[in-house]
């Protein structure tokens, strides 16, 4: 069976503390458009604003999650409530980022959740390039499968999924249906239910 649905509520905003409404304001990064909030920062950020640099998951650093040259995971790590409900999430750097928020969720709900998570190697069926050694990233693909292999192994409830995105080099002018089905070429190699997350604001091709 599938875990069941978390209700996630926010505090009711404090008047005094937001301010007046503000608008959206259109900005322009490298001829891209987009939009921030004008006006100054709310006053219960979390973490702080002198802070947000540090605010980064530990899933590498704790070693329950690989970088660039391992192509199979190396560790287990059994986060949020051991032995209870399984969830494994799969993906790169960007599922790594989860791994404190489900952890708080699996404490709080009785959830057992696993990473698989490679740095660097975003979850779709080709070999993405290497910027940083200027090559066919070819242990990304090979750790694609092995993770999958890993988590079918590992009997979950849920496998949710995750990722950058990256273009493949093979095929740099295809269009969104093309990565779709690079995605969902990996998805069906999972026996479990599986769950898709979007990536962050600006990215819509997961």
């Amino acid at each position: 069976p599938l875990p069941p649905p978390v209700a996630i509520e926010s505090p009711a905003p404090d008047p005094s503390a937001a301010g007046e409404e503000t608008p959206w304001t259109p900005i322009v990064l490298g001829g891209i458009a987009s939009y921030q909030r004008s006006g100054p920062l709310p006053v219960d950020l979390r973490p702080a604003i002198n802070r947000a640099a540090w605010d980064e998951d530990t899933t590498l650093a704790d070693g329950c999650g690989v970088s660039r040259e391992p192509v199979a995971p190396r560790r287990i790590c059994r986060l949020g409530q051991p032995g209870g409900q399984r969830i494994v999430i799969v993906g790169d750097s960007h599922a790594a980022a989860w791994v404190p928020a489900l952890t708080v969720a699996g404490k709080a709900n009785g959830w057992e959740i696993i990473p698989l998570t490679k740095s660097n190697c975003p979850f779709f069926d080709y070999a993405s390039f290497d910027d940083r050694e200027q090559r066919i990233y070819t242990e990304c693909v090979a750790w694609h499968w092995n993770a999958i292999a890993k988590a079918n192994e590992l009997d979950p409830s849920l496998i949710i999924v995750t990722s950058t995105f990256s273009r493949d080099p093979a095929h740099i002018g295809a269009g969104d249906g093309y990565y779709v089905e690079r995605l969902a070429s990996l998805l069906r190699g999972f026996t479990a239910p599986v769950a898709v997350l979007g990536d962050q604001i600006g990215r819509a091709h997961v």
